[in-house]
């Protein structure tokens, strides 16, 4: 049987069928195959299952020419999707939640409170379509940023989204101008010779009036940082993940946001920055070449190498990042990356960040110098 009507046909009637051309009673049947006459009539009422066994016992007492066992089996199995129609079109709303969580990390969300944990697929949708300010999932739009990630993945779309959220939410402290910013980097730089200033970093940023925003990264997005505008060249805002918290990592990806941001680049978003610069565009490399030379600058680091042979010791490190006024993770962040050391080398001095931050977190907010959303001293690094 194949197809047609022939597929929803049960096993019972072609054992009925049979048993009408042989002459047999269901009871000959039971006696043949070794097995109990209320078993046989189950099958043929359709109230019972075939079993592997009683497939095998069906092909040797009917004949191959009859069916094998897997043709039993599979007369079984086609009658079940037969009657049951089990198909997409009856099960629309396990359809919604499967496209639903194509679209966004629902669990997660859920976790953070992003939205609220519902019952019914219409309110789950309701909640994801009203977490993007639209009327329906349907009318989702992603945010529009210019990925730098090799692989782009729905969750990416939706801690921008949250990013976004948090900086409409946040004041502007000063009037944004490309020159006080400019002016800031020095500051910068000079907080980032000590760990203890974390917080005047974030500090220096708002009085230049760049909103900051603090967002924990979701899993497998691997999200740095981001840079965008709410207005213009008028309203910048800088959103970090800090899903790592040593100080290289802190410092620099700042810094490649703050270039984003002076170069009124459109809308940016980082992920991977610890990674070798691969395939990036040329924009992305300007951001990480000012980066690292604000932090170190390239002479100062060619003419410390070169001094070194190539080769520094840990007393060479920390006295070369005390000459030019920076923490010496910093220095050994851009001796890893440059492949001079590695990675599992002094790890002591890459210290971590996110304490001082958590510490001043409240109030921080409170005053608006930046928004968190997340848990920074939950120490989950991808």
């Amino acid at each position: 049987m194949t197809q047609g009507n022939e597929r929803a046909e049960s096993p019972g009637r072609s054992i009925e069928q049979l048993l009408d051309s042989t002459g047999w009673s269901q009871n000959d049947l039971a006696e043949i195959m070794g097995r109990p006459v209320q078993t046989i009539n189950q099958i043929i009422a359709g109230t019972k299952s075939i079993t592997m066994a009683t497939a095998r016992g069906l092909a040797a007492a009917f004949g191959a020419e009859h069916g094998t066992a897997e043709d039993w089996l599979r007369r079984q199995l086609e009658h079940q999707i037969a009657v049951e129609s089990v198909n997409v079109e009856d099960c629309p709303e396990v359809a919604r939640r499967a496209k639903l969580h194509s679209q966004v990390p629902l669990r997660e969300m859920v976790k953070r409170g992003w939205v609220a944990k519902c019952s019914s697929v219409d309110e789950t949708e309701r909640q994801v379509a009203q977490f993007f300010g639209v009327v329906s999932v349907e009318a989702i739009v992603p945010p529009k940023f210019c990925a730098r990630a090799k692989v782009s993945v729905p969750a990416q779309n939706v801690w921008a989204q949250r990013a976004w959220q948090l900086a409409t939410e946040l004041p502007q402290l000063a009037k944004y101008s490309e020159k006080k910013l400019r002016g800031a980097v020095a500051g910068l730089r000079e907080c980032f010779g000590d760990p203890a200033k974390t917080v005047e970093v974030l500090e220096l940023i708002a009085r230049a009036g760049v909103r900051l925003v603090v967002v924990q990264h979701l899993t497998k997005t691997r999200i740095d940082g981001a840079a965008f505008w709410l207005k213009p060249k008028t309203q910048p805002v800088i959103a970090l993940s800090m899903r790592f918290g040593r100080i290289d990592y802190f410092a620099f990806t700042l810094l490649h946001e703050v270039h984003h941001i002076l170069e009124q680049h459109e809308a940016v978003l980082d992920t991977e920055m610890l990674a070798a610069n691969g395939e990036l565009s040329e924009q992305e490399l300007s951001a990480n070449r000012w980066a690292a030379d604000v932090l170190v600058p390239a002479q100062s680091m060619n003419d410390f190498l070169q001094a070194t042979k190539g080769s520094p010791s840990r007393v060479a490190i920390e006295r070369f990042a005390a000459s030019i006024g920076i923490h010496a993770g910093i220095v050994v962040g851009q001796l890893q990356n440059r492949g001079v050391v590695g990675y599992s080398s002094h790890r002591d001095l890459l210290v971590d960040v996110r304490d001082p931050l958590l510490a001043q977190r409240d109030l921080l907010q409170s005053r608006g110098v930046a928004a968190f959303d997340g848990w920074l001293n939950q120490k989950e690094d991808e």
